[in-house]
């Protein structure tokens, strides 16, 4: 078997760019860089500070979840004061009393000022009002859209047909006085 005359020639060729490479790597080495990157030695160095700072802190919480915590104890309180209510105020306060709408103490529609309600989400009109209501200040899930404190207005219910008012008690206008003509006095000349 012979060979391609120019394969000697090629071999050369390629021997030539191996040393030449290897000459431009050495010659482009900075100073004194026998020894590892200074970059990655700073980076290795703060990895491994932090790596302490978390060890200390998991050792911090096992002492702290080992640790049962402190008994609290509630000083007891006296019995408040009964109330002097005379015979005949009984009946008014009494009165007074059941006219004013208990409000539950949490409700289902509470939502911290997050939009997470639309009509289509009340099965009534009344659940409309009480979103509405529980989220005050402000109406966080837009369902008074024209603020006149009517949830849902335009929203057809079981309980309120889309677009009816609600059963409000209206006040009856009181006469005004009329104003009496006066005349002008004229200018003098």
């Amino acid at each position: 078997m012979t060979l391609p005359r120019w394969l000697p020639a090629a071999a050369a060729v390629a021997f030539i760019a191996w040393a030449v490479t290897i000459w431009w790597m050495v010659a482009t080495l900075p100073a004194g860089a026998s020894g590892p990157d200074p970059v990655l030695t700073d980076v290795i160095a703060e990895v491994d500070r932090l790596n302490g700072e978390i060890e200390a802190l998991t050792q911090q919480l096992a002492a702290l979840e080992a640790t049962p915590p402190p008994a609290v104890t509630v000083p007891a309180s006296e019995p408040a004061p009964a109330l002097d209510i005379p015979e005949g105020d009984l009946d008014a306060v009494a009165s007074e009393t059941a006219s004013v709408e208990a409000t539950p103490a949490v409700s289902r529609y509470v939502t911290d000022g997050k939009d997470r309600y639309n009509c289509r989400d009340f099965s009534s009109y009344a659940d409309a009002q009480e979103a509405l209501r529980v989220n005050r200040p402000g109406d966080p899930n837009r369902i008074d859209m024209n603020a006149n404190n009517e949830a849902c207005e335009d929203f057809a219910y079981p309980d309120r047909p889309r677009g009816t008012a609600p059963a409000t008690a209206t006040a009856t206008p009181r006469p005004t006085a009329a104003a009496t003509p006066t005349a002008t006095p004229k200018p003098a000349n």
